[in-house]
């Protein structure tokens, strides 16, 4: 039964290609006597995730997958696995590897952490399979072992490894004051701190952040801290590292993560074992949800509960700072109408209606975690989709119109033409910790009003307001506190440059005067 690559220096979970293959695998570990097998309280995430598929795939076919068959079944995987990825013996190692296991176990030191042989043997497998792909094949792997000779001097240096970057042998936890430390020796930021988002990484203060593992696909941050926590999705599997901006120092590992059919599983480096269908980061740690539920988990803290109320599941971006604020947002359930065509339709047309100032659409709500409290938005659900026309031919041979006869609509931050998807949620909702307090920054209305709320006095005041439409909004917030507003209306793009004095001289909601011309179309 081969579930894990034998080829990747890490175990990594395969798609079920063939239903036959395990059927047949399945019907024959159910032969097998129930006291071989592993119960599921000690099943690693890949084990989970592998037992998900295989009872989809079963259910399909109009069979059941027992727990009997379940729990031999992840016995013969591990042993599989275990024949298959021992490592490297040091007596093989060469003298580039030795240099490179040296390497690690300085950086681990570095961290207070232990480097064991059995890790050093996984990475030198991990290498040399690394390299025979990169090569052409395994030749390489023979032609790298075949020189065992003193490496010639040069003046090119290995870059410096991630530590956490390395597989841990036996995925031994450590407890949460162990994480705790290691974080603690993280030094404060230095300086001020800028951080922009892009689409591949991030950028602070001018210098964009990538991953060498992978491609960065989530992260939060805090400027007033330097922390950020990051996603990268890998090979095998979705890594979480949180680092300090401007630091200088190497991210640290908290948790893995892989996504299936059902969602998300996650299990931190303490042991801790978070599911869902959404994933989101904080700056200091991620958030784990489903419907009614929502799970926190901040390193050397452990996992807070959240109860979400009825009606309302958990956006999977969370732009916001949530540890800071005590905030989420939260859109509601079939907001666009689900898989009801009809409700779909009225969907739609409240949304048109929404837009042109004729009623309201409330998909949207930041909800105190603490308190209760929901603050709900004038924000449609709608603007998340971008949608992509194909199968286009001009009706004509002269003809400026093409007819296309295929449209595909899914959730995308940025446009076809890699442009911001400026109704999606994302640009259009920020909260954030200052020296007054939580505050929110929304684009409401369609895209005719940008508010300023004081989530704690819900005091709520317009920034801006265009008739046709505000085109842009930005929010950047300073190494201070302080909060600016940048927003692009047409051709013009004013500035309120600290949204706290704004907020506190401006009169709420319903109360203001006229509006002041700049903030006239």
């Amino acid at each position: 039964m081969i579930f894990f690559e034998a080829d990747r220096g890490s175990a990594r979970p395969l798609r079920l290609r063939a239903g036959n293959y395990w059927l047949a695998i399945g019907l024959m570990a159910s032969s097998i006597a129930i006291a071989q097998g592993i119960g599921p309280i000690d099943w690693s995430l890949q084990e989970r995730q592998f037992v998900d598929e295989m009872r989809a795939l079963y259910e399909k076919q109009g069979m059941p997958l027992s727990d009997e068959q379940a729990q031999t079944a992840v016995k013969q995987l591990r042993d599989r696995q275990k024949a298959s990825h021992k490592g490297i013996p040091s007596s093989e190692w060469t003298s580039q590897e030795i240099a490179l296991v040296a390497r690690y176990r300085e950086v681990y030191g570095k961290q207070g952490l232990p480097f064991t042989d059995e890790q050093g043997a996984l990475a030198v497998q991990s290498m040399r399979e690394q390299m025979a792909r990169f090569t052409g094949g395994m030749a390489a792997v023979q032609n790298l072992s075949s020189q065992r000779m003193p490496m010639q001097a040069t003046n090119m240096q290995a870059p410096l490894p991630i530590a956490s970057s390395i597989p841990i042998a036996n995925n031994t936890p450590i407890s949460e004051d162990q994480l705790a430390a290691q974080l603690a020796r993280l030094p404060p930021k230095a300086g001020d701190l800028s951080l922009k988002q892009r689409r591949e990484g991030f950028v602070v203060n001018g210098q964009p952040v990538v991953d060498a593992e992978g491609r960065i696909t989530m992260y939060g941050y805090d400027v007033s801290t330097g922390d950020i926590t990051y996603a990268v999705e890998t090979p095998t599997n979705t890594v979480i590292k949180v680092m300090r901006a401007g630091s200088g120092m190497p991210a640290i590992v908290i948790a893995t993560a892989i996504k299936g059919q059902t969602g998300w599983n996650v299990q931190t480096v303490t042991g801790q074992r978070l599911a869902g269908p959404a994933l989101s980061m904080m700056p200091c740690g991620l958030l784990v949800a489903r419907p009614g539920a929502a799970f926190r988990y901040e390193p050397g803290q452990g996992v807070r509960n959240i109860a979400i109320p009825d009606g309302y599941v958990l956006t999977p971006i969370q732009r916001g700072n949530v540890g800071a604020t005590g905030y989420l947002l939260l859109e509601k359930e079939n907001a666009n109408g689900g898989s009801n065509e009809l409700s779909q339709l009225f969907s739609s047309v409240k949304a048109l209606g929404a837009g042109l100032g004729m009623n309201k659409k409330e998909d949207y709500a930041l909800y105190n975690i603490d308190t209760g409290a929901t603050f709900p938005l004038n924000i449609e659900a709608e603007g998340r989709n971008v949608t992509v026309l194909s199968d286009c031919y001009r009706r004509k041979p002269n003809s400026l119109v093409n007819e296309c006869y295929r449209a595909q609509s899914f959730e995308s931050l940025y446009d076809k033409m890699g442009e911001r998807n400026t109704w999606h949620y994302y640009w259009r909702v920020h909260w954030l910790k200052t020296p007054r307090g939580p505050i929110a920054i929304t684009m409401e209305n369609g895209s005719k009003d940008i508010f300023i709320t004081d989530l704690g006095t819900r005091k709520k005041v317009s920034a801006f307001h265009r008739t046709l439409g505000i085109n842009e909004l930005d929010v950047i917030q300073k190494p201070d506190g302080a909060v600016q507003i940048d927003a692009r209306l047409a051709f013009d793009r004013q500035t309120i440059p600290d949204a706290i004095a704004y907020l506190t001289s401006t009169s709420p909601v319903g109360q203001e005067a006229a509006l002041t011309p700049e903030k006239r179309p």
